[in-house]
């Protein structure tokens, strides 16, 4: 699934992919060379195609080279505080929150670019959705009465939050500037915009499976290489073909 999603996204440096234990959260770091970790909670509660979204959406942040400035805002959130009490400057703590306020921003909008991604190589905006619900909270037991048109319903109920009350607004702001990520259900309104607008076919089309051509893996015999990674993920053997330079072979078991 993480080849399948690195080929469509026309990924040519694989990231190591690591598995964590405990929790049930994805994430991708580096600067240089890049590493996606998922954690075993994802693993147990997620359908294949919705851990294959997950997937998607890191490598997404990959694609669009988030890295760097998920890195500095990830720092300006555990070292902002000791940075304003370093600097003694009348205006510096308030130029700080501007510049954490923007990065923030930012910071939520690269979530939707790769949510973006997810679709591009699931090519079901569904499963996007019912991912993004999953993760937003989770319970197998009320699992069949998920309903993506409620959670649709509530994103409406959220943008009307502050119409009427200037302090409400002021307040909903201010609490947008402290997540990391869009409030879910906004997301899963998002990306089913984004799939139904005529833009999208043209870019559906751009990535519509560079798997390129497959060779069989020499050991195992399974049609598993590409041009891209030439790692077989059946058994985890080095393919017949080379590996372009510069790329990272996937971390085998």
């Amino acid at each position: 699934m993480y080849m399948v999603a690195a080929r469509r996204l026309k990924i040519t440096r694989l990231p190591e992919l690591y598995i964590k234990q405990g929790g049930d959260n994805a994430f991708s770091v580096g600067i240089e060379k890049y590493y996606v970790v998922v954690e075993t909670g994802l693993l147990m509660n997620l359908e294949r195609d919705e851990l294959q979204a997950v997937l998607a959406h890191e490598l997404g942040h990959v694609k669009c080279e988030h890295m760097k400035y998920l890195t500095i805002v990830s720092l300006l959130q555990q070292f902002g505080q000791t940075l304003l009490d370093m600097i003694s400057l009348p205006l510096a703590p308030a130029f700080l929150l501007g510049a954490q306020a923007a990065l923030m921003q930012w910071y939520q909008k690269s979530e939707l670019s790769a949510d973006r991604a997810a679709l591009l190589v699931t090519r079901d905006a569904h499963v996007v959705q019912r991912t993004l619900s999953k993760l937003a909270g989770y319970s197998s037991r009320y699992a069949e009465s998920l309903n993506i048109e409620r959670l649709k319903d509530q994103a409406t109920q959220f943008d009307e939050i502050g119409s009427g009350s200037l302090i409400e607004k002021a307040l909903k702001v201010w609490t947008l500037l402290e997540l990391t990520h869009p409030v879910p259900v906004l997301r899963i309104r998002e990306i089913e915009e984004w799939a139904t607008c005529p833009e999208y076919p043209q870019f559906a089309g751009e990535y519509e499976d560079a798997a390129g051509a497959s060779e069989s893996c020499t050991l195992c015999g399974n049609a598993a290489a590409n041009e891209i990674v030439n790692y077989c993920a059946y058994c985890g053997c080095r393919a017949s073909t080379p590996r372009p330079s510069g790329d990272v072979p996937p971390h085998t078991a």
